[in-house]
């Protein structure tokens, strides 16, 4: 049975408010911006402790970073 227009127009907000809220709440802009890149913000201290010599395992603990993320670094 199909539903009235007023009923599914009052679903529809009902079901898109707290979206909306939690996206005024993250991001005044209503935009989106992802997530921050952390490991990368690092790579220069990354690089400059390997060419002191620390190992990589030294390296990732030292600067909080994984070791995924410290061969992105040395890749780019």
């Amino acid at each position: 049975m199909p539903q009235k227009k007023e009923e599914r127009d009052v679903c529809t907000a009902r079901c898109q408010k707290p979206h909306a809220d939690v996206r005024v709440i993250t991001c005044p802009e209503g935009k989106y911006t992802g997530r921050k890149p952390t490991a990368m913000n690092k790579s220069d201290a990354a690089l400059s402790l390997l060419k002191s010599g620390l190992s990589k395992a030294k390296v990732c603990e030292q600067l909080g970073i994984s070791r995924a993320s410290l061969y992105r670094i040395l890749a780019a």
